[in-house]
């Protein structure tokens, strides 16, 4: 089950990443949202960041420092996706959110038939 609490936005945005002044490579990156939320989002980029790693994220001369949460095996050319998460409460990406809840499916029995049928539900907050 998706631990996601929030609806994503799709959009690929253009990002500046770096690991801060007392970083052993502290150039920054960039990299493309492809997706958002108020707190994080996945990221395209070269990188060699491990989970767990805090790194900061600039857009629009609005920094905040976010924390690696996943990390892809590399791709083509490697490109590597990456899923950050703000440390503070939220980033604001400088456009409109949906501020609803997202909605997970669930199976739930046919009571005739024994068989399975999706069903939405509402995500606990």
């Amino acid at each position: 089950m998706s631990r996601r609490r929030e609806k994503r936005t799709s959009v690929a945005m253009p990002l500046l990443l770096d690991a801060g002044a007392g970083a052993v490579n502290p150039v920054p990156r960039n990299a493309v949202t492809l997706d958002v939320t108020s707190r994080g989002a996945p990221v395209q980029l070269q990188s060699d960041w491990k989970i767990g790693e805090l790194i900061w994220v600039e857009r629009h001369g609005k920094r905040a420092q976010f924390r690696v949460v996943w990390v892809e095996s590399e791709g083509v050319a490697k490109q590597q996706q990456i899923g950050i998460e703000c440390v503070e409460s939220e980033f604001d990406w400088g456009i409109p959110l949906s501020k609803e809840q997202d909605v997970l499916e669930e199976p739930s029995p046919e009571p005739a038939s024994g068989s399975l049928r999706p069903r939405l539900v509402e995500r606990p907050s």
